[in-house]
């Protein structure tokens, strides 16, 4: 609980201390307060009990809610600062329970000084641009879907399938170079301390990251490629591991078709160490392959509906693991309504297709609402 508090605190002085400087700084420097509040209510048909197989899962009502506070010191200087809020199936179940998802967390907290577009340095807890959909698992009007990509799903109400991202770093360097008139190319490259608070059972809490993220931008389609590095031991020297993630990623526009997909594939190197905590002999995996695919499209019938469909893909070769001789796959689709501009009401059925006798195949379906403020 000290840790929230300590947290919000520091993210409240982060802000007076902004605020103090508007105030000395034109009306172009003002701190901007906006924020995300989201609700949604799932269902699960028959065979539910296998979506994460614990037998845990039930019908469950998640919200969450995000407020931001972003602002410019000057010309070259800028800064970001966000609080989470989450209550959702992790919380109720008691899943992960490492961390109460129904405090307040300083999820996000950076300045970044950009002298130019082609280059820029920032530093602080940093959501990293690993891949296309890292962000998405905390601004939940970015995309159409409730229900999201299997490594992004927060809560884990459907398969809870993680170990396939890089999410935090703290410090990157960032810019768009111009190609072409019509081209550009992102970039980004970062290192800093991530966190992987569940791994194999291990509760491992310090994490080193590098990695990096190019993009060719054009004015209607992205192509992305990223590579990140995740190397793991705990503080008791319990077990260590390194995670190396490949990833490309697309974003398209085309008139009222609109395209999103992403690729992953992680390489894990695990090692339980012997004579630690009940290990007598040494474990070791090496070269453990996880890969993840997601595509999905959206029409828009006018500014108000939205219709969409999309595809998961999740595989393992890690011995023992329940998706490592059946992959799991998913089939979604579903509705976005727009009854007024930062109003959204979403509804979505899921199939999640069988793979094998562990894993029967099963309905879920979802109802909800995103204000934008």
């Amino acid at each position: 609980m000290k840790r929230y508090i300590s947290s919000f605190c520091f993210c409240a002085v982060f802000i007076c201390l902004g605020t103090w400087q508007v105030l000395a700084q034109e009306e172009t420097d003002k701190v901007n307060i906006y924020g995300i509040a989201s609700a949604d209510y799932r269902v699960f048909g028959a065979n539910r009990d296998a979506a994460i197989g614990s037998g845990a899962v039930s019908n469950t009502f998640n919200i969450q809610f995000n407020l931001f506070a972003s602002g410019n010191i000057g010309s070259e200087w800028k800064y970001l600062a966000e609080l989470y809020i989450q209550n959702d199936f992790r919380f109720q179940q008691g899943i992960n329970s490492t961390s109460d998802y129904s405090q307040p967390l300083l999820h996000q907290l950076w300045i970044e000084w950009r002298p130019s577009d082609a280059f820029g340095l920032r530093f602080g807890e940093i959501l990293l641009p690993f891949a296309s959909f890292n962000s998405i698992h905390s601004r939940p009007n970015l995309y159409w879907f409730i229900e999201r990509p299997f490594p992004y799903e927060e809560p884990a109400s459907t398969d809870g399938i993680g170990e396939v991202r890089a999410e935090f770093g703290n410090l990157s360097a960032s810019g768009v170079v111009r190609l072409g008139d019509d081209l550009k190319l992102d970039y980004v490259g970062y290192v800093g301390n991530t966190d992987r608070r569940i791994l194999n059972g291990f509760d491992l809490s310090s994490t080193k990251t590098f990695g990096t993220r190019i993009a060719f931008r054009t004015d209607n389609i992205t192509l992305g490629l990223s590579a990140a590095t995740n190397l793991i031991s705990d503080r008791d020297s319990v077990a260590q591991t390194n995670l190396t993630l490949l990833a490309g990623d697309i974003k398209g526009e085309f008139g009222n078709l609109n395209l999103i997909g992403e690729f992953i594939q992680a390489f894990e190197n695990f090692e339980a160490i012997p004579r630690t905590t009940g290990f007598n002999i040494r474990n070791y995996q090496s070269g453990v392959v996880n890969q993840f695919a997601y595509l999905s499209l959206g029409y828009n019938f006018d500014e108000k509906w939205l219709a969409f469909a999309g595809f998961d893909f999740y595989r393992t070769n890690e011995r023992g693991a329940r998706f490592e001789n059946n992959p799991a796959l998913r089939a979604t689709g579903g509705l976005n309504f727009r009854p007024a501009d930062k109003v959204i009401v979403k509804a979505q059925a899921s199939y999640h297709l069988a793979s094998g006798t562990e894993n029967p195949a099963y309905l879920s379906a979802a109802l909800g609402c995103v204000v934008s403020f």
